[in-house]
């Protein structure tokens, strides 16, 4: 029996070796890529709610605040006769549309997609809302005050 087996030193062959270190090298870049997904979608997450949370309280203010001229007008025996207010609203929040929910109660903004990042702000008006669902995509939200039914009726 020949000893050159044994005082070889080379464990494995090159191409062995290569092959391992690539197949190391693919599941260590495959589990970092799949890591960094996870941190992406809590990203996009985060600006849709915060972009729906700052756009929710802002239309709830400006209605607030009509809702507040309408009852402070009637209340001085004055009357509003074909008023109505056009709001400009962004037609996507982080790359989304999204539909607009109003009514007395509360103002719902949805994206279309990320249905889960559904923010829900709270309103108490006066006025009775004619409740409508409205898409952002004309970036333009026209609120009118109807005196013959004494509400607020929302259209985009």
């Amino acid at each position: 029996m020949s000893n050159s087996f044994v005082e070889k030193d080379d464990a494995v062959s090159v191409v062995t070796g290569y092959i391992l270190v690539l197949a190391v090298a693919s599941i260590l870049f495959t589990v970092t890529i799949l890591a960094n997904q996870a941190y992406i979608s809590q990203a996009a997450g985060t600006t849709l709610n915060n972009g729906f949370s700052t756009l929710g309280s802002d239309l709830t203010l400006r209605l607030s605040n009509l809702d507040r001229l309408i009852n402070s007008t009637s209340s001085m025996a004055g009357n509003l006769t074909n008023f109505s207010l056009s709001l400009s609203i962004p037609t996507t929040i982080g790359g989304e549309t999204y539909t607009l929910d109003l009514t007395s109660e509360f103002v719902l903004l949805t994206p279309t997609r990320l249905t889960e990042y559904a923010v829900r702000i709270p309103i108490n008006l006066a006025q009775p809302v004619t409740n409508a669902t409205l898409s952002s995509s004309t970036g333009t939200l026209v609120v009118r005050y109807n005196d013959t039914t004494n509400s607020m009726e929302f259209t985009s």
